[in-house]
């Protein structure tokens, strides 16, 4: 069902978020290099919508993570350029936690998270705790390829805990994240493919991506198939 035929906004460019009985997007606008500004659109009902410019201790950081936990909207880590004399720009990392009840008032819950400073953040709240995902902690690894990571907060979302990362789990950086009949999985393209796979790391300890096959056997590890079909015979499933 259409509710409006129009809205107030041209196109959003970040996800939204339910929080506090309202819909919130989050945006940088114009762009990283033009001035940039902290863009929050909210609603409470779908159809009307408000804008506000934020100037807050957050910043027009981009590339965060962002969920709705526990009643509130949450923000992890990003990045932020930052002018240099003399002109130009450099990129700087976060890895701070913040929270708020709107998007627009923020208050600071973590300064330094025990993860490294990172961007390119993917979050999700379930079973009671924000996990982040994948995730670039340097300009390098943005540019050839991050070390893919997964953390666990508290229910608080004040101390987190490293789950498991490693080019060997490299679906955790481009896949996305959700909770589904009482595990953790992540979706996203392998190259021409796509790859669901668990991820909270417990009941399938010996078989990863839990299709039954055990990881000493299973000529897919990663990768969620249950045939084990490998037609040119060479040691690796299809």
């Amino acid at each position: 069902e259409q509710v409006a035929a129009e809205a107030e906004w041209d196109h959003l460019r970040g996800d939204v978020h339910s929080v506090g009985g309202r819909l919130v997007e989050m945006e940088i606008w114009p762009s990283l290099e033009e001035d940039p500004k902290m863009l929050v659109w909210s609603s409470e009902d779908g159809v009307a919508w408000r804008l506000d410019e934020q100037v807050s201790p957050v910043g027009a950081r981009a590339h965060h993570g962002l969920v709705s936990h526990d009643g509130l909207l949450w923000l992890m880590g990003g990045s932020e350029r930052v002018p240099e004399e003399g002109g130009g720009s450099q990129q700087v990392l976060f890895n701070d936690v913040w929270s708020s009840e709107d998007g627009v008032a923020w208050t600071k819950v973590v300064e330094a998270a025990a993860w490294k400073p990172r961007t390119y953040i993917k979050a999700i709240s379930w079973q009671g705790s924000i996990w982040i995902f994948g995730a670039s902690d340097t300009e390098v690894s943005m540019l050839f390829g991050a070390m893919p990571q997964m953390w666990r907060s508290s229910a608080d979302g004040a101390d987190w805990s490293y789950v498991f990362g490693g080019t060997d789990n490299m679906f955790i950086k481009s896949g996305q994240p959700f909770g589904y009949a009482g595990r953790l999985w992540s979706i996203g393209p392998s190259g021409t493919k796509f790859t669901v796979a668990r991820v909270d790391g417990e009941a399938c300890a010996t078989d990863f991506d839990c299709d039954g096959v055990d990881d000493s056997q299973d000529l897919c590890r990663w990768t969620y198939d249950p045939s084990q079909a490998d037609l040119d015979g060479d040691g690796e499933g299809d």
